[in-house]
C-alpha cells in the first residue's frame, strides 16, 4: 500500500499534537465548539476534515 496515511478521527492528544497546544486548551476549544467534536462514551473523536475546515475558516487577524 505503501505512504502512511493520517488517520481521519483524532483523539484529543493527536489535536493536541496536530495543532502544536496545550491539551486544556483543546478541551476548552472543543468545548466552545471552536473544534467541532463527538463523544463516543468517554472518549471524543474530531475528524481531521472538520478540523482542518474549521482552522480555515479562522480569522487569522481576530484576536
Amino acid at each position: 500500500m505503501g505512504g502512511e496515511s493520517a488517520p481521519a478521527w483524532l483523539g484529543v492528544s493527536d489535536v493536541q499534537r496536530y495543532l502544536g497546544i496545550s491539551r486544556p486548551l483543546v478541551y476548552r476549544l472543543i468545548r466552545e465548539g471552536t473544534i467541532p467534536s463527538i463523544r463516543l462514551g468517554r472518549a471524543i473523536r474530531v475528524s481531521r476534515t472538520a478540523l482542518d475546515r474549521a482552522l480555515e475558516s479562522l480569522d487569522p487577524h481576530a484576536n
